[in-house]
């Protein structure tokens, strides 16, 4: 009996330990420059996603916070997008044209422990006409404009 409950502590502690180890820290590049954020980048359900402001004024957006709505909407040139916390569509909108689409997140916008508000990094940057590529062994998204 004694042996069975060594083992199955044995067994509990390396399960645990694998579960625990920390995932690796995720990069972010713009135009070949590094960028840092107050929150770092986070993969949530195998999105990368990152703090709003960081992302969006380095993409050079203009951001609003809807407060009673929970809605961040943000421009940059003639396109328009609004993300809703928790919510999985993100309209887009063309000023010039008037084309209006709606991407579906994998993941949406969501706030995390420290009142932050994290996006995904990947839609909201192809949304405004950059290029994103992962490099998976670095654990880098590198956007380009």
């Amino acid at each position: 009996m004694k042996r069975i409950l060594v083992l199955m502590v044995a067994f509990l502690m390396l399960f645990a330990g694998t579960n625990c180890l920390a995932a690796p820290d995720v990069s972010v590049m713009l135009n070949d420059t590094p960028l840092t954020f107050d929150v770092p980048a986070q993969i949530i359900n195998n999105r990368t996603m990152v703090p709003v402001r960081g992302i969006f004024e380095a993409l050079g957006c203009s951001l609003r916070w809807m407060e009673k709505e929970r809605v961040i909407v943000a421009t940059y040139n003639e396109y328009i997008i609004a993300l809703q916390i928790g919510n999985t569509l993100m309209p887009i909108q063309n000023l010039i044209t008037g084309e209006n689409k709606t991407i579906t997140l994998d993941v949406p916008p969501q706030i995390v422990p420290g009142d932050r508000t994290l996006v995904p990094i990947r839609a909201i940057s192809e949304a405004f006409g950059a290029k994103v590529d992962w490099v998976a062994e670095t654990y880098t998204v590198i956007i380009s404009r």
